[in-house]
């Protein structure tokens, strides 16, 4: 089950990086928002847009894995949930460590660079990791486990 667990990880972490750093460089300012806790709006549609493709894609990678494990093994719907909110504990991990505090905090290449970027502190990408684990994983967890079963 690990196994499924760490490959689906990280083909979505991997998916979700190959939406999320074009918008870094062609799009910058629609982070923002997220990066000021909302007091700075800019591109909302585009925002939207990239969060509704990040979770469809958190949902797709959770999902693949739960029927990938499912169809060789024929588990339970508890191992089927265990499965998704792993794959997507595991993206929320690599968001945290990988994309906010390796890239953005500490190596902050050219195109994470750029005027009005404000420089926040480990507890507010933690924050946004645990909301993504707890919060936010669980219930797509479920769906996923759900939807699992009938691929």
């Amino acid at each position: 089950m690990f196994e499924v667990i760490l490959w689906g990880g990280l083909a979505t972490s991997l998916a979700v990086s190959l939406l999320i750093f074009p918008t870094y460089i062609f799009c910058p300012q629609i982070w923002l928002a997220e990066l000021t806790d909302g007091e700075e709006q800019h591109s909302p549609i585009l925002a939207m847009s990239v969060a509704l493709l990040t979770v469809v894609i958190m949902l797709a990678g959770a999902i693949a894995s739960a029927a990938w494990y499912d169809a060789a093994n024929e588990i339970s719907f508890l191992q089927r949930f265990y499965v998704a909110w792993g794959v997507i504990s595991l993206f929320s991990l690599y968001d945290l460590i990988i994309i906010d505090i390796l890239l953005y905090m500490w190596i902050r290449p050219p195109f994470m660079r750029f005027e009005g970027y404000p420089t926040l502190g480990y507890w507010h990408h933690t924050k946004a990791s645990l909301i993504g684990i707890f919060p936010v994983g669980v219930p797509l967890a479920l769906i996923s486990a759900f939807l699992a079963n009938f691929f």
